[in-house]
């Protein structure tokens, strides 16, 4: 099953005109599956052993897959009766590994896309070792508003997983509902999910007032993701019963126009819906949106929720980028049309990048950089896409939005990692920067040396063994929020053998935590993270000092009967 994101904002589709590529686009990885020409780099190959996380017993005949993306068929075998398997004659390259088994789930990586794996020409990779765990489901029943059962009705369970300090929510397990509107969300690993159900036959229904349909709801039955509840499950279990009902809505939409001072038209543009409620599940990105050359834009089947609308824009690629931003309120069935924007130049920030340690002027090293300035609140879209490190070190943001940033440096190799920042005279990176409409930052230093932090180690359960898939939480003591985008702040996860490894943290004195089962917007909550900082071990980081620190991972059950003793 493919894996389904649901963003952190509802994202109108960006244009750039003269090219069919948005404003912010990944390169595809390339494919694997051809076989090299004479001359060239020497095929690899790897194996491994499929175990189960219970007794570590062999699992024979689980189905194992290697795949790439753009890779024109993915390869595929069974493991033995020892739960050995190999894949011989494989181009270098990065790969997902995904083991299938009826009635199991993998146990650390993503249960839809396996352990991600890089191999080099002619490398023999062994020991890649996929554990599996009995798997959990979640039973329910989902009503149309009547009480009656809703046959045909699309559940999912989403599971939050952070990517590059940024989380996301994936769909883990997705079904249809009966003719007795039951469903059974099977292959769920050990964890915490919000169910969210939808009536895809109504996607593009209406009468004389205009479209009707069932808009995503959320377990115990509420639109706004704010409300939502997380549903917990055990390995080899079920949840306890999940039941709500959907109901027919007029879907809202929000309109509005992007101005610019002189009424020019855009080159390019993109416009995001950024939740500011604090809900614990962001909503499922809209399937309907636009933005016109002219400035136009519409998001359609918006749910109910309190958000900022933030735009960006140009008139000229050589000019300053344009950003705005507007408060918006959604309503269960009420359009906001006619919407405002006002456009006004970024903020435009000059600055160096100083190499300090071996190899440090090499200008190989500084190839493929980029500065960012993302919001102190974590969230992306607060800079232009520009910030290329040169050769010489020098870098240069055309456009920043208004607001509190952090620096951050895209592509630095190991062993280097970004130490200071320098504004106005002082160093700044454990505190955000303040930029302002259209104002000139001059002389921004960004330091990176090979004399960073680094602490790893072992995540065992409660029995000794190494526990994969364990959510790791690194803060300074005593912390009661978490702050997404203050570099003290890191959440990670174990690997398949339980290590886990993080670099770069300013140095200073910090808790680490594990907990297994643990559902991360929970772990970040106010009440969990005191929990976890009394669970926590203490350590103190220096830089230049590599530190080894084994932690036990907990469950959130034990967190809560530890704090109640």
């Amino acid at each position: 099953m493919p894996v389904r994101a649901a963003g952190r904002a509802i994202v109108a589709a960006a244009f750039l005109i003269g090219a069919s590529a948005s404003l912010a686009q990944s390169p595809p990885r390339s494919s694997r599956d051809q076989k090299p020409q004479p001359n060239q780099i020497a095929p690899a190959s790897v194996a491994g052993a499929v175990t189960s996380q219970a007794d570590n017993t062999p699992v024979a005949r689980a189905r194992v897959v290697l795949s790439a993306d753009g890779m024109a068929r993915t390869r595929v075998t069974l493991s033995d009766a020892e739960g050995r398997y190999q894949f011989t004659d494989v181009s270098p390259g990065d790969y997902d590994v995904l083991v299938m088994r009826s009635g199991y789930a993998l146990v650390g990586g993503n249960s839809s896309r396996g352990v991600p794996i890089r191999l080099a020409g002619g490398e023999r990779r062994t020991g890649v070792s996929l554990v599996l765990q009995r798997a959990g489901t979640i039973p329910g029943r989902i009503e149309d508003e009547d009480g009656t059962p809703l046959a045909g009705a699309q559940v999912d369970a989403l599971s939050l997983r952070s990517s590059d300090r940024r989380p996301g929510l994936l769909s883990a397990a997705q079904t249809s509902t009966d003719d007795r509107g039951e469903f059974r969300l099977t292959g769920l690993p050990a964890g915490q999910y919000y169910v969210v159900a939808r009536d895809a036959a109504f996607a593009r229904a209406g009468d004389d007032g205009g479209a009707l349909r069932y808009p995503p709801t959320y377990f115990p039955g509420v639109i706004a993701a704010a409300e939502a509840k997380a549903v917990s499950v055990a390995a080899g279990g079920d949840s306890a019963r999940v039941e709500f009902r959907i109901r027919i809505i007029k879907p809202s939409h929000v309109s509005g126009l992007l101005k610019t001072a002189d009424k020019r038209a855009l080159t390019s543009g993109a416009v995001v819906l950024v939740p500011r409620d604090g809900a614990a599940v962001q909503p499922v990105p809209s399937e309907d949106v636009d933005i016109r050359p002219d400035g136009r834009f519409r998001f359609r089947n918006v749910p109910p929720g309190q958000y900022q609308l933030r735009a960006r824009a140009a008139i000229d690629p050589a000019q300053v980028l344009l950003f705005g931003s507007y408060a918006v309120s959604v309503k269960a069935g009420e359009d906001l049309p006619d919407l405002l924007v006002d456009l006004a130049p970024g903020a435009v920030i000059h600055g160096q990048v100083e190499w300090i340690g071996k190899g440090g002027g090499s200008p190989a090293g500084r190839r493929g950089l980029r500065v960012r300035a993302p919001f102190a609140d974590g969230t992306s879209f607060g800079d232009a896409l520009t910030g290329d490190v040169l050769p010489n070190g020098t870098f240069r943001l055309r456009g920043v939005m208004t607001g509190s940033h952090f620096f951050a440096i895209e592509g630095l190799p190991e062993p280097w990692a970004l130490t200071a920042v320098r504004v106005r005279g002082r160093d700044t990176r454990l505190l955000p920067i303040d930029v302002h409409e259209g104002e000139q930052l001059q002389n921004v230093q960004l330091v990176v040396t090979t004399s960073v932090t680094d602490i790893g180690g072992t995540v065992t359960d409660g029995s000794g063994r190494p526990a994969a898939d364990a959510l790791i939480l690194v803060a300074p003591p005593g912390s009661t929020a978490w702050a997404h985008g203050d570099p003290r702040f890191h959440a990670t996860r174990s690997d398949i053998g339980g290590r886990y490894r993080v670099r770069g943290l300013p140095p200073g004195a910090y808790r680490v935590a594990a907990m297994i089962a643990m559902d991360e917007l929970a772990a970040w909550q106010p009440e969990w993270l005191r929990r976890i900082d009394a669970h926590g071990k203490p350590v103190s980081l220096a830089a230049a000092a590599p530190q080894t620190l084994d932690v036990v991972a907990v469950s959130p059950q034990a967190l809560t009967a530890a704090v109640s003793r």
